[in-house]
């Protein structure tokens, strides 16, 4: 063995001038594999530390339907539609058997809708999380607010990005939703702000609400103080004509005959309590003519330039009043408005009730079983596998309607990118491996070609076919290993390189790979495993060709030489 080792670097040694560019292409792709997987495994890692430990926990639970719902909204790209995502069936059994597994650290439940919000005189179209607040803190323990506190439990209340309003905490948040001919306004105090590692249009536009807020944004909501009775008049009209119903309108449910000739079109003889505030407050107040084509804009309130912020600030006009000087209730404003707008900003007041005792006696029924995912968080990442197949076992699979995902998956998205980009980029260095593969069994083809005599020689002196299969065995591992053992060394102090130098990329869609972190590798041992196990198949793949040539070498044809 030490005689064929010796052989063996020596034939290395004097054949190194037609290795040495297959080699060092191997060094190359090598320490370009390990220092980019290591790079990308911290990708991996920030995008965890961000979204697993300040948003969604390591595991989600939802309801299993054909659309890809995240915990950010549909991934189907429809344009001017906003998909209701499904709500979990019998969330509390779920509940309860998940909070039970030993390797639950916390479960909390979340809503996800969308909503334009308008704070202060600004609106922004933003993503709604709706959760019970005590809960949601203990599952995301790096989740701290940077001003205000957590609403009182019971009480309604808005969580806003910091920097996405100046000094919102105190002020009041209009939220509203519009899904399909209907729509919900609801107004929350800002109680406190928070703010992400990273600056991205996601995270920005994210508010969290307390529950009963995203389930009425939603739709989840029945009954509670957001519903209110009907009077026996307009239980009288829903059995009448649908179409006039909607009088002249043209069935438009913004329009001003809407408005005013009927509250809701619920079979339940049930409405929501934004038409209904909205009906009662303008009962008294100025009308449109009957011809009048004025409509209700539900989002018009948000327009800075429109009519609706007459409701902040009031009217100035230089016209003279009209009417009776005597009578002040006779007095009116040439230009006082008579569309409909003020009665959206009445609706703006979902509780009240105008004295009416029917009304509030409504019945307070919440659906507080409503949720659209059941966030985990273990003890141990590495027991998400364990944790799943408890689940399964206990019902709650693919075939009965739930679908459970890591946090990768529940994101989408960024979350994804990574692992992506990771898989890319192996891929792309596998096809230059192969080419690698192809160089170095040509250069040890033409060393085997050239060492025919030699191999004849040893053929003749009693060298059997397994000392020659050897020998090449051992010039290959040292060439071809050998170049991918450089490489890895090359990888790793590149890496540590890159680790103490702390480099910080400013662009903005790369700082959200890396979590809002310098640029890192983490040199696992992992890592290092793999690339020589890749390292030992390329040095078996390249002796493939070359190692049956050898055996073909036979003494009379080296002496025929």
């Amino acid at each position: 063995m030490p005689a064929l080792l010796s052989l063996a670097l020596r034939n290395v040694v004097r054949n190194l001038r037609r290795l040495a560019p297959m080699m060092f292409s191997i060094v190359l792709i090598f320490a370009l594999l390990v220092a980019g997987n290591a790079v990308l495994e911290t990708t991996v890692e920030s995008l965890y530390r961000l979204y697993a430990r300040h948003i969604t926990g390591d595991l989600s639970v939802s309801a299993k339907v054909d659309s890809n719902f995240t915990i950010f909204g549909s991934d189907q790209l429809l344009v001017g539609q906003y998909l209701v995502q499904p709500t979990l069936l019998d969330y509390p059994e779920l509940k309860r058997r998940t909070e039970a597994l030993p390797e639950v650290r916390a479960a909390a439940g979340l809503i996800s809708s969308a909503a334009r919000v308008k704070v202060g005189g600004r609106n922004r179209d933003v993503t709604v999380f709706g959760v019970d607040f005590d809960e949601y803190f203990r599952l995301v323990p790096d989740f701290q607010l940077t001003s205000g506190e957590l609403p009182e439990p019971g009480q309604g209340g808005v969580i806003v990005s910091e920097g996405l309003w100046k000094d919102p905490v105190g002020k009041k948040a209009l939220l509203a939703s519009s899904t399909g001919r209907h729509f919900t306004l609801r107004e929350v105090p800002v109680t406190g702000t928070i703010d992400y590692p990273v600056r991205d249009e996601i995270l920005d536009n994210l508010v969290l609400v307390d529950a009963d807020t995203a389930r009425a944004l939603n739709g989840y909501l029945y009954g509670a103080q957001d519903a209110q009775l009907l009077s026996p008049e307009e239980q009288e009209a829903l059995t009448g004509d649908i179409g006039a119903l909607f009088g002249d309108s043209g069935g438009d449910p913004f329009s001003t005959g809407a408005a005013d000739d009927a509250v809701s079109t619920d079979s339940r003889a049930v409405v929501d309590d934004t038409a209904a505030s909205a009906h009662d407050e303008t009962a008294g107040a100025d009308q449109p003519s009957a011809g009048e084509e004025d409509t209700i804009d539900p989002f018009a309130i948000f327009d800075d330039n429109s009519r609706s912020d007459s409701a902040d600030t009031p009217a100035q006009t230089d016209s003279p009043p009209t009417g009776d000087p005597a009578d002040p209730k006779s007095q009116t404003n040439s230009n006082s408005q008579t569309d409909s707008t003020p009665r959206i900003d009445s609706a703006e007041r979902t509780d009240q009730s105008d004295g009416d005792p029917a009304l509030a006696s409504a019945p307070s029924e919440v659906d507080s079983g409503a949720w659209n995912f059941l966030l985990v968080s273990l003890r141990d990442r590495g027991a998400a596998e364990g944790v799943v197949s408890s689940l399964e076992e206990t019902g709650f699979r693919d075939q009965t309607g739930y679908l459970i995902r890591d946090w990768s998956r529940s994101v989408g998205g960024n979350a994804m990118l990574a692992r992506y980009l990771q898989l890319l980029f192996n891929l792309g260095l596998l096809f230059v491996s192969f080419g690698a593969v192809i160089i170095a069994a040509n250069a040890l083809l033409l060393s085997i070609l050239e060492r025919t005599r030699e191999i004849g020689t040893l053929r003749a002196l009693g060298a059997g076919r397994a000392r020659v299969a050897l020998l090449i065995g051992l010039e290959t591992l040292i060439v071809v290993f050998g170049s991918a053992l450089a490489g890895i060394l090359l990888g790793f102090f590149g890496v540590q390189w890159l680790n103490e130098a702390g480099i910080v990329i400013e662009n903005r869609y790369i700082q959200l790979l890396f979590g809002g972190e310098p640029l890192r590798g983490n040199m696992s041992g992992q890592i290092v495993l793999n690339h020589l196990f890749a390292g030992l198949l390329l040095a078996a793949l390249s002796m493939l060709y070359p190692l049956k040539r050898a055996l073909e070498i036979s003494p009379v044809e080296a002496m025929a030489e």
